[in-house]
């Protein structure tokens, strides 16, 4: 009956998706929120939740993109069963953006396979993967998923490397930056 309804892409998917993971994270909150309440706590869940449903809708559409899978809506299914196995995704603000920037460079890995603006692409790469470490470090594990991509779609030559640590070189800066302007530190303090 469940693959029957999914085999196809309508927006009532959508509506039962984002309610069914709108009922579990409510209630997840519910229980999290009851020793602590505050109106900020609160402000934080509600961009939590926007997050989680963006990120879901962001992997629904490089899946289509790409056409990695056929067009249904089970990618958006199991996407919101598994997240809402695993509730430790609806306590931090910072994994939710960083899976943003992890799916942001998916995007540009996947769109390597055509050899145009491999510049743009392979900086793109590592800012995104940058940015991703910045909120959550052990996303700096997924350089290992680029350089695989790197020798998987043959590109060997030494200047789309060097874009790339240009990438993380940037995201570098930006976080100095801010961090001696508003935290009056050299290095963060996380």
């Amino acid at each position: 009956m469940i693959t029957s309804f999914f085999k196809t892409t309508k927006p009532i998917h959508y509506v039962m998706t984002i309610t069914y993971l709108l009922l579990v994270f409510v209630g997840f909150q519910i229980n999290s929120l009851s020793n602590n309440f505050s109106w900020v706590s609160v402000f934080k869940s509600a961009l939590l939740f926007v997050l989680l449903v963006f990120i879901m809708l962001l992997l629904d559409f490089i899946s289509k993109k790409n056409a990695l899978t056929k067009i249904n809506s089970f990618k958006i299914l199991f996407f919101t069963l598994l997240l809402c196995l695993c509730p430790f995704s609806f306590q931090s603000l910072d994994i939710a953006v960083s899976a943003i920037f992890i799916l942001l460079a998916f995007r540009r890995i996947l769109s390597l396979k055509s050899d145009v603006n491999l510049y743009k692409k392979t900086f793109d790469i590592g800012l995104w993967i940058a940015f991703a470490t910045v909120f959550h470090f052990w996303n700096c594990l997924f350089f290992v998923v680029l350089i695989f991509a790197l020798a998987i779609y043959n590109i060997r030559q030494i200047k789309y490397w060097l874009t790339i640590i240009f990438g993380i070189a940037t995201v570098a800066l930006l976080t100095l930056n801010y961090n001696i302007i508003f935290n009056d530190v050299f290095f963060c303090q996380k």
